[in-house]
């Protein structure tokens, strides 16, 4: 499957890999865009979140852990699968937040007599 990835979509700013003893781990490779490890490492615990919504199936196709890893320096950062937020959990966020900027776009218009 990863290697399908690569195949049809892969470039040589982004491709996927497999880690660890089983190869349970799925990292997205590509450049983060600076050489300091604390930036990269920044910039990954920034995109992790893009894994949420995501952990039933990642869990049902036998992933363990999810990561990263800077093509340039080869640091990684993976997070276990059990730690994502499901696809209800999300869709219950983005319902919230949705609510949320209407109720406030309606405290915001002006009262009409």
């Amino acid at each position: 499957m990863i290697q399908q990835s690569n195949d049809t979509a892969g470039t040589p700013q982004l491709r996927w890999a497999t880690a660890g003893k089983h190869h349970t781990t799925i990292l997205r490779i590509q450049p983060f865009g600076s050489t300091n490890p604390n930036e990269i490492r920044a910039a990954m615990m920034k995109e992790m979140p893009n894994y949420d919504g995501g952990k039933e199936e990642m869990e049902k196709e036998g992933w363990t852990h999810v990561g990263f890893r800077d093509r340039d320096t080869g640091i990684e950062m993976t997070k276990p699968v059990s730690e994502l937020r499901g696809i209800d959990a999300v869709m219950a966020d983005l319902a919230a937040k949705e609510r949320a900027e209407e109720e406030k776009k309606k405290a915001e218009q002006p009262l009409q007599n």
